[in-house]
């Protein structure tokens, strides 16, 4: 979970439809806010650069400031169902993960299941990935809930992921 525009874009109609509330980590605020997918990383290539203010434009009602900012181990339980944060940067510097009681990690773009479990390809910082990879490998995690593809149990995940 981070500040790109394919996880927030409903994010604030939520919060004002269901009085739900919006959880993120304090270094992805300026994504959300400025409504910048490069804010607080890489800077693209120049085509990426002069196509993503007009494919990947934020809407006014799509910026939004969160209600709640989480850092690695945060608990939760008083806001919502059992969950922990996770920290697994590389994607974004800030992408969080959430580990339910049960075992099931929702990560973010961490990892795609396309045709297998591999790291993202729009990994900004490849060691980081690969250090939040090694903690996600070490985590009690049964199920991997991702935003690209399909869910996998832990015991699934490709041996010897690559990017």
């Amino acid at each position: 979970m981070h500040g790109d525009f394919d996880h927030t874009g409903n994010a604030r109609y939520r919060r004002e439809r269901f009085c739900s509330r919006i959880v993120m980590h304090r270094d992805d605020l300026g994504m959300v806010e400025k409504g910048d997918m490069y804010w607080n990383r890489g800077k693209p290539n120049r085509v990426v650069k002069a196509l993503a203010p007009v494919l990947f434009r934020f809407r006014r009602l799509d910026k939004f400031s969160p209600d709640l900012f989480v850092e690695d181990g945060s608990d939760l339980s008083p806001h919502s169902a059992d969950l922990k944060v996770v920290h697994l940067p590389g994607y974004s510097q800030d992408s969080i993960g959430l580990l339910t009681g049960e075992g099931e990690l929702f990560c973010g773009d961490l990892l795609i299941n396309e045709t297998k479990q591999v790291l993202n390809y729009r990994i900004t910082d490849a060691p980081a990935a690969r250090a939040s990879l090694a903690r996600l490998q070490s985590l009690r995690a049964r199920s991997i809930f991702h935003s690209h593809g399909r869910q996998f149990r832990m015991a699934d995940l490709t041996p010897g992921v690559q990017m």
